[in-house]
């Protein structure tokens, strides 16, 4: 187990890294809205991940509400976003 956690930290710290230079170079709102989402998706996986290795539950807790807040924020923002049709 803890060689797979060893393995898969540095491809999701990789992952991220290249998310943030896609998020840099896309012109598009909604696309910047999809990037930030898959970036907390895999913050949250670490999170896991670190809970895993510690074998402390509260990193899972922490990670759920992470996520939800997630959900919630870009929801929120995404509602602003919609088009007024007339």
């Amino acid at each position: 187990m803890i060689s797979l956690i060893k393995i898969l930290i540095p491809i999701t710290f990789g992952a991220i890294c290249l998310l943030l230079l896609a998020f840099f170079r896309s012109r598009t709102v909604v696309l910047k809205i999809l990037i930030t989402n898959i970036v907390s998706n895999f913050v949250a996986l670490i999170m896991c991940l670190m809970g895993c290795i510690s074998h402390n539950s509260s990193y899972l807790d922490l990670a759920i509400m992470y996520v939800a807040l997630s959900i919630v924020g870009s929801a929120g923002y995404l509602a602003t976003l919609k088009p007024n049709k007339k």
